[in-house]
């Protein structure tokens, strides 16, 4: 059938045929195969996003894990025994502040978790810094495990010498 044609024209055809079939395979298969290629890249990016925060996740797991080894270790080596109460009160006087204390008011125990917190709440007026430091040193040697949550100092407008402070302190235990 090319035989007949002229040159000219069977050029023009073969080169149609040529383009036509670069047209398709790059339709058919070149295309595809590129649209597939970017979705698995984002899909790697969006997994390697993911695989960095599962990692940043177990990481955060195991420090989570070792603190909590710890505070369990410290309650099993040091356990406190007795009254947070009791206890707050001959620190306090240990420290020469039992006189500036102007209330002490326990909370009621709270349970979470197999643990036992108890906190009492402190008032202390008109006291010198001296005093407040040793008796918060003396809270950190205490044997088991206590924790200032809260405290608030403020110095006296009359003497600025003289120190209010309000402070809760917590007592931490296995739940019985």
């Amino acid at each position: 059938m090319l035989k007949n044609i002229n040159p000219r024209e069977r050029i023009l055809i073969v080169s149609t045929i040529i383009f036509t079939l670069v047209v398709a395979l790059w339709i058919g298969i070149y295309e595809p195969f590129l649209e597939k290629q970017e979705i698995m890249a984002r899909k790697i990016e969006a997994k390697t996003k993911e695989l960095a925060e599962v990692t940043a996740l177990a990481k955060k797991l195991a420090r989570e894990q070792s603190l909590i080894n710890r505070f369990e270790m410290k309650l099993r080596k040091k356990p406190f025994k007795g009254s947070l109460l009791a206890k707050m009160e001959s620190l306090a006087a240990d420290a020469g502040i039992r006189k500036n204390i102007a209330s002490m008011a326990p909370s009621p125990a709270n349970e979470f978790d197999g643990y036992r917190e108890s906190t009492v709440a402190i008032k202390i007026e008109k006291a010198t810094l001296p005093g407040v430091v040793h008796f918060l040193e003396s809270i950190n040697a205490t044997p088991g495990v206590m924790l200032v949550k809260r405290i608030s100092i403020r110095p006296k407008y009359d003497d600025p010498s003289k120190l209010d402070v309000s402070l809760a302190i917590s007592n931490y235990g296995f739940a019985k």
